[in-house]
């Protein structure tokens, strides 16, 4: 109940930011950045099309890291991209990363379209410590060098409560959520394949930080489980709760193996809260996310 709370609250932002856009007058029309609001907390900035999805992925790559300003999904997205029409990531490089929130509000960012031989490639490329996504599903194909994921390439932030249902495919650092995480990543999960060099996973491809709560049911091809390679799991990187479908790397990797029929059984994901954030699903044979209910 307290998330279907969160998730009507959120969506009672975004109506009254949509108010915010009808005529106030006689022929009159407030004009505001994206779709409305202001990026604070109470009045984040309204994301609702691929137009604005752009938009932030122009200013962003342009220099402004938007520090301490908040981003909403108001609804599910088809950037539509395809070879003539590939998406440019937000924050492509760390000269100009990602330092603001942004929250799927339990949407699905579809259509995502990358097809080339550049680090740091994903719906974001580089998110900086300060810096959050949450909330969001990805579905798309994804192709790039080093520093490739659905979500993110590198993350130093906190990537929260998210899926990648797409295919993504690199060389080193490639991972279905996030290529490289220096930081958070927890409440996540994996169904698309994804393909690579050692250093690939369900989850991320390389982990220096925190992997916590996360699955990966899709094929890892040159890489293994959750995680592909964990930096020195005793005192830096650590994965806890985590686990992999049994036989669905090219080789162990990092996480719990569990076999389909345990995938099904809430009892075998120890640690985890299936009162607010996830939820089993009869038909999928798997946990879901309750944000974001597949």
């Amino acid at each position: 109940m307290k998330n279907i709370a969160k998730r009507f609250i959120c969506r009672s932002l975004v109506l009254a930011m949509l108010a915010l856009l009808l005529p106030t007058g006689a022929g009159t029309l407030t004009v505001r950045a994206y779709s409305g609001g202001d990026g604070t907390e109470d009045n984040p900035y309204l994301i609702s099309s691929a137009e604005d999805m752009i938009e932030l992925a122009t200013a962003v790559n342009g220099g402004n890291s938007y520090s301490g300003v908040y981003f909403a999904v108001a609804n599910d997205i088809n950037l539509e991209g395809c070879e003539e029409n590939q998406w440019t990531p937000i924050a492509s490089s760390w000269s100009t990363p990602f330092r603001g929130t942004f929250n799927g509000c339990g949407y699905v960012i579809s259509g995502l379209y990358i097809n080339n031989g550049s680090d740091f490639q994903g719906l974001f490329g580089c998110l900086n410590n300060y810096g959050s996504i949450l909330n969001l599903g990805v579905s798309g194909s994804v192709r790039g060098h080093n520093y490739v994921g659905a979500v993110v390439g590198e993350s130093w932030g906190t990537v929260s409560d998210c899926y990648n249902a797409g295919a993504i495919t690199g060389g080193n650092y490639v991972g279905g959520i996030v290529g490289y995480n220096g930081g958070r990543v927890t409440g996540c999960y994996n169904t698309g394949d994804v393909a690579g060099y050692y250093e690939t996973g369900g989850i991320a491809g390389y982990n220096i930080g925190d992997v916590s709560n996360c699955y990966n049911v899709g094929t890892i091809s040159g890489g293994g489980g959750v995680v592909g390679y964990n930096h020195n799991q005793f005192t830096e990187g650590r994965i806890t709760n985590s686990y992999t479908l049994a036989g669905s790397a090219s080789r162990n990797g990092y996480g719990s193996p569990l076999t389909s029929e345990q995938f099904a059984d809430q009892s075998a994901f120890t640690g985890w809260d299936f009162t607010s954030t996830w939820i089993m699903s009869n038909w999928l044979g798997r946990p879901v996310l309750k944000s974001s209910i597949e």
